[in-house]
């Protein structure tokens, strides 16, 4: 009776998060009247996020209890999250490449050079300057 309940059920975790995805698993073993422990370790475990399984698998130690499962599932999350979240912070932001100012502003034509809309007496100054043309 438990399998043919069971296979009206969704049998994976997909892209739902960690704690939604626990909150339907027990509404769906209230449904299917599951209340065997070990059977519903055995059902959240089979459609259990891969990543998370892996590392429930590899703390060595599954409990025997399925509140106890659920709460290092929701450790070995937080774990993950909390460490994206370091990786985040800490990686290296992406440079904007910046090869000086523009020397046109909105206002001017980009197309023309600065020099052309100087008058000859400007011009002449900036130069015995020394001074770059810039845009004006």
């Amino acid at each position: 009776m438990i399998e043919e309940e069971w296979n009206n059920i969704p049998a994976e975790q997909g892209n739902k998060d960690l704690q939604t995805y626990i909150a339907d698993f027990i509404h769906l073993t209230v449904q299917a009247k599951i209340t065997d422990d070990s059977t519903k370790i055995q059902y959240f475990q089979d459609s259990l996020n891969m990543g998370i399984l892996i590392k429930l698998l590899n703390t060595g130690d599954i409990p025997e209890n399925f509140q106890k499962v659920i709460k290092t599932c929701v450790n070995i999350d937080k774990s993950y999250h909390h460490l994206m979240a370091i990786k985040n912070c800490h990686a290296p932001q992406k440079k904007s490449q910046k090869y000086g100012n523009p020397c046109y502003t909105s206002s001017c034509d980009p197309n023309m050079m600065e020099v052309d809309h100087m008058s000859q007496a400007r011009k002449a100054d900036h130069m015995r300057k020394g001074k770059y043309f810039n845009c004006h």
